[in-house]
């Protein structure tokens, strides 16, 4: 679990993200490896020596307790309130021990380059985009380099502007000819690591002259100006100024505005 989260927090720079998404990728495997060992363990009281019960129900006991209580809720809620601290080390002891590289933990899908705006773990995968272009310093989204002018000749219409900059990023712009996925899910448009944001949780696409944003059936809900969406097929149209939030307790939160200039 320490291994995943250490992953996500190396590839998202946060830590509150990179904990619920570490314990949602691996607390199945942990119940489930706790469970084999209960049973194991649980067997020996069976026998009949005592000493054997006695030694089987007691490491029986503390694995379910280790497998649920510590590792499930104890070492979690402690990693979050810590923080950055989780990976302090001395600086003579950093000299010694090798800092290891776990690698993406998010690997970008065949043929879809993806963009890590701004370090804020936000992955923004962009169809055929050319191999090498960059991000801009301000963490926007710009391209840098000689093929700017050909894949972002025209300015979006609209854009997602993340509220308090939670996100680290500046906007998220939106196309009228593409529609924005969002999701937990490597393969949507805007890839957001928290385990309030469903696999598949929304979308943004424009029809009839308007921008409008459809909850693909998510667990925790998309509210524009406070207001819960049904499920698909319903959507609702976004206006100037609409206030989006995706996740429980305004996990992310955005606003949305049209452009006015091109």
């Amino acid at each position: 679990m320490l291994s995943r989260v250490k992953e996500f927090y190396h590839e998202t720079g946060n830590n509150e993200e990179a904990v619920a998404a570490g314990l949602e990728s691996t607390a199945g495997v942990i119940t489930a490896a706790g469970l084999i060992l209960v049973g194991t363990f649980g067997s020996f009281a069976t026998a009949e020596v005592v000493t054997i019960k006695e030694i089987g129900i007691g490491l029986a006991v503390g694995v379910l307790i280790d497998s649920t209580l510590v590792r499930v809720i104890m070492v979690p809620a402690t990693m979050r309130l810590l923080g950055a601290k989780n990976w302090w080390m001395p600086e003579w002891l950093r000299r010694i021990v090798p800092e290891l590289s776990e690698g993406p933990a998010v690997p970008s899908p065949i043929g879809v380059p993806a963009l890590s705006l701004g370090g804020s773990g936000v992955v923004y995968a962009v169809d055929n985009m050319p191999v090498g272009a960059g991000v801009g310093p301000s963490g926007n989204g710009s391209v840098v380099g000689p093929e700017r002018s050909r894949w972002f000749s025209t300015p979006p219409a609209a854009q997602l502007r993340p509220v308090d900059g939670a996100l680290n990023l500046e906007l998220i712009p939106l196309s009228a000819v593409r529609p924005l996925t969002i999701g937990r899910e490597e393969r949507n448009d805007l890839q957001l690591f928290d385990g309030r944001v469903s696999r598949f949780h929304a979308r943004i696409d424009y029809a009839d002259g308007q921008y409008s944003i459809v909850d693909l059936n998510s667990s925790n809900g998309v509210f524009v100006n406070g207001i819960r969406l049904g499920t698909e097929p319903d959507r609702k149209a976004l206006h100037q100024g609409d206030q989006v939030e995706i996740g429980t307790m305004g996990a992310f939160k955005f606003v949305f505005e049209l452009k006015t200039e091109h």
